[in-house]
């Protein structure tokens, strides 16, 4: 892929302010941002639809308690290692 400097150069920062602002607008750069139009559940569908894991994965998968539910599950693999969720997550399911 080849990248032309001077479109670089031009658009600057451009294209990341127009996603930001797509995904709800980030409270840092904006002073006016408003938390009551905030939709976490939202934003990270929007995430999804470019297929990316930011900070957490989620999914719909079956209850590890009861084969025959559904639950949403979430999973922080990116910031604690794979092998320590699953020990995490053991370890809660035997606590309930």
């Amino acid at each position: 892929m080849y990248v032309i400097p001077e479109i670089l150069e031009q658009r600057a920062e451009l294209p990341l302010l127009e996603l930001l602002e797509q995904l709800g607008g980030w409270p840092m750069l904006q002073p006016d941002w408003d938390s009551s139009k905030f939709d976490w559940v939202l934003l990270m569908a929007q995430l999804r639809l470019y297929n990316n894991d930011i900070l957490i994965s989620e999914w719909v998968g079956p209850d590890i308690k009861n084969s025959d539910e559904y639950i949403i599950q979430v999973c922080s693999e990116h910031i604690v290692p794979t092998s320590t969720m699953k020990l995490l997550c053991h370890s809660y399911t035997n606590s309930l």
